[in-house]
């Protein structure tokens, strides 16, 4: 019973329910503090809009990103914002290492001269397939994209007031 591949099956079912890691792992959006100067701006992302300063939750849908500030007496403000890949992705590399270490302890490996040497190369193959397949699921979802970077900060323009520019008025 020990030569059989039952004994891996705690490792994959283990593996199954978590491939994907950086899918599992990273939420649904980012967090970005959007900050003015003066503050009490309206500031808006998508359909959401909240008031300087605050955090905007920003979905990980994919979508482009363009942060938009208003407040009255000022000049409008655009921040485009770029999206990066997570270096979470890279758990999934877990499952090479497992499968290298659970290759190394199945061998049956004689340190004396003239003897035998067998390895088990299962494991390994195993992880591999496994981190294989959590990077294609990763790679394939939104949601390991995150935002550049994790707060904005911008110094509104006041707005030229035409009349009082011209010095007409009273």
């Amino acid at each position: 019973m020990n030569g059989t591949p039952l004994r891996f099956a705690p490792l994959l079912a283990l593996a199954l329910l978590s491939t994907g890691c950086a899918s599992i792992f990273l939420s649904a959006h980012d967090d970005l503090k959007v900050v003015t100067d003066p503050p009490g701006a309206v500031a808006r992302v998508g359909e959401q809009a909240i008031t300087t300063p605050g955090v905007v939750e920003v979905p990980r849908d994919g979508s482009p990103v363009v942060v938009e500030i208003s407040k009255e007496g000022y000049l409008p403000a655009e921040i485009p914002l770029r999206r990066t890949r997570s270096g979470a992705i890279w758990m999934n590399a877990e499952w090479l290492a497992l499968g290298a270490l659970g290759t190394v302890l199945s061998s049956n490996v004689s340190l004396g001269f003239g003897g035998s040497s067998t390895t088990n190369a299962t494991p390994i193959l195993v992880g591999a397939a496994l981190a294989g397949a959590g990077t294609a699921v990763d790679l394939s979802t939104n949601r390991t994209f995150c935002l550049e970077r994790r707060e904005v900060a911008v110094v509104l323009k006041q707005a030229v007031d035409p009349v009082a520019a011209s010095g007409g008025g009273r």
